[in-house]
């Protein structure tokens, strides 16, 4: 017998545990936990140029990087260099979606 077949058969180590098979778990009708983030919205194309600006005066710059989600406002150090990933019209909107303010150093 093998060591794995053993610990197996022993329910040792990793088969101490219970385990679900994948298409078992999705499938058996119970209740997921909510998403981490709230859904999106505003999502701008990730084509969109960093000098355009949207209808509506949403002028926020939402983007997702190695430093979190952030968002810029006009003004801001780097504004103009950011890829805008989704814009917002307030603060408000982008906090509530999951952003921060960028940090000025």
């Amino acid at each position: 017998m093998s060591a794995e077949e053993s610990a197996k058969a022993g329910k040792r180590g990793l088969w101490a545990g219970t385990f679900e098979m994948p298409d078992q778990y999705r499938h058996d009708g119970e209740v997921r936990p909510e998403p981490r983030r709230p859904v999106r919205t505003g999502r701008a194309p990730r084509t969109q140029s960093v000098s355009a600006r949207p209808s509506g005066g949403c002028v926020i710059k939402g983007n997702r990087g190695s430093h979190g989600w952030i968002y810029r406002l006009p003004g801001m150090p780097y504004y103009n260099q950011t890829v805008t990933e989704e814009m917002f019209c307030s603060e408000a909107e982008a906090q509530a979606s999951g952003y921060r303010r960028a940090r000025v150093r």
